[in-house]
């Protein structure tokens, strides 16, 4: 994993540099068709937009001042890594004693999963358990319910008519026929 880390940290300071100290990459971009499509609709729609930000025109503002803070936050940052954890690991431990509330919120991800599960998992999981359970219950006891209607008619059907005798089923025709025969000349 750490291959694919180093070669994008590599791809991150290298692309910076594309559009400095003049804004290169900003001026090809802008020469695409689909940024000055997707500008022209955007304008239409909203009205006037930032032709800066669809590469369409000069940006106002440079940014160096801010590609500088962040190579400085950079810096502080490893510099404190190195401080802390390399040069003196004890001064790590007590000053995160020290600071201990604060630790403990950063140590545990700002309690995102614990809200998360609490506010939406756990919920959707009761709702699922209540879907369930109206399921098993109600819909199955539906279907169950109306499944013993042709249940007992072909029960029914089994012990009058349906013997395997064929006898019993001549004898049945001959009733239904006398039976038709009798509602019409009647």
């Amino acid at each position: 994993m750490i291959l694919p880390l180093v070669v994008l940290a590599l791809g991150a300071v290298v692309a910076g540099y594309f559009n400095w100290p003049t804004e290169h990459l900003g001026e090809f971009l802008g020469k695409s068709p689909s940024f000055g499509l997707s500008y022209n609709l955007a304008n239409t729609a909203y009205g006037h937009v930032d032709p800066a930000r669809f590469g369409q025109g000069e940006a106002e503002h440079s940014a160096i001042p801010l590609m500088l803070l962040s190579a400085v936050i950079a810096i502080a940052g490893i510099w404190c890594a190195y401080i802390l954890h390399l040069r003196d690991r004890m001064r790590a431990e007590r000053l995160a004693q020290q600071l201990q509330p604060l630790t403990g919120w950063l140590e545990a991800k700002y309690y995102v999963d614990e809200t998360y599960d609490a506010a939406i998992v756990e919920p959707l999981r009761r709702l699922g358990r209540i879907f369930f359970a109206v399921d098993r219950i109600l819909v199955d006891g539906i279907v169950t319910a109306l499944s013993w209607i042709p249940q007992l008619f072909g029960w029914s059907l089994k012990l009058t008519i349906q013997r395997g005798s064929l006898q019993g089923y001549a004898s049945a025709m001959l009733f239904g026929i006398v039976i038709i025969l009798l509602i019409l000349f009647l």
